[in-house]
């Protein structure tokens, strides 16, 4: 997995890269077919602000969050985009599953009549 780490306004310290790092990494476990991911991490004033674009097989998931401290805010992205990688995992799952049993309940062979 290729991880991108982009800091905008401000400079990033190695805590916050380690930090960002680890909770993508902790991702993995959730989708094995992580291509890429690019992290974004926005100081404006009083806030951070941190944009996750995930590419996976057949699919860019994002996930954006706001908050007053950098860790928090990488925190939320994280959890959102765990929910994002869970319901994705489970929607490729339950359509093999239809595709499965629709293909048992079709007969391959007319039946003689």
């Amino acid at each position: 997995m290729q991880i991108t780490i982009t800091a905008r306004h401000f400079d990033l310290a190695d805590a916050h890269k380690h930090h960002a790092e680890q909770e993508i990494k902790r991702l993995g476990r959730y989708f094995d077919h992580i291509l890429s991911t690019d992290l974004t991490l926005i100081h404006e004033k009083y806030r951070y602000t941190v944009e996750m674009t995930m590419q996976v097989d057949g699919a860019v998931l994002t996930s954006k969050e706001e908050a007053a401290d950098v860790y928090a805010a990488i925190d939320q992205a994280a959890v959102k985009m765990e929910r994002q990688l869970k319901k994705y995992k489970d929607k490729l799952q339950n359509h093999r599953v239809k595709r499965n049993a629709l293909a048992e309940t079709i007969p391959t062979e007319p039946s003689p009549e």
